[in-house]
């Protein structure tokens, strides 16, 4: 009973121990002796990651950031080719993963190309998850398709009372 009690309490403040969230321990020990912007390498669930050492929030810890992360990587290149010889506040189109966006074409916020930025931004449900719910009443079953999944919801409203939208029973995942 004693040696139960003992390795309840010594997980316990094990996991009290470790923070939540932050980098991965592989790669906490991939910059292990290393300084500040040298490059490293780490396998994480399976996967092989390269990237630079860098200081965490605390400034002390280093751990291998892997190339791309935590960079907006811009919008997809058929938002930019959908504006490619029209105007600004030009209406446009374009298709990505599987979905057709309709926007008008407008400049960064840095001057950056024209590009086909979707009506009314990123508010809102799909409209693929507005039109399974277009013959339908609040509360009603529904299914839509997203990126080759179909999902079973419940027609719903949005916050604001909007139009009824299949809203899955659970969100989609990667």
């Amino acid at each position: 009973m004693r040696l139960v009690l003992l390795s309840v309490l010594a997980a316990s403040s094990l996991a009290l121990a470790q923070p939540r969230g932050g980098p991965p321990e592989e790669a906490i020990t991939a910059c292990s002796g290393l300084a500040e912007g040298t490059a490293c390498g780490f396998t994480h669930r399976g996967n092989n990651l390269t990237g630079t050492c860098r200081k965490g929030p605390d400034g002390q810890t280093a751990a291998c950031l892997p190339e791309g992360a935590g960079r907006h990587r811009g919008p997809p290149e058929e938002a930019v080719t959908a504006c490619s010889g029209k105007s600004a506040e030009a209406t446009c189109s374009f298709t990505h993963h599987d979905r057709t966006v309709e926007g008008t074409c407008r400049t960064g916020p840095r001057g950056e190309a024209l590009t086909c930025a979707p009506a009314g931004g990123h508010r809102g449900p799909p409209q693929e998850a507005i039109t399974a719910c277009a013959s339908s009443t609040a509360g009603a079953a529904c299914s839509v398709s997203f990126h080759g999944k179909t999902l079973n919801g419940t027609c719903s409203a949005g916050p604001d009372g909007s139009k009824l939208a299949c809203l899955p029973a659970r969100p989609p995942q990667p």
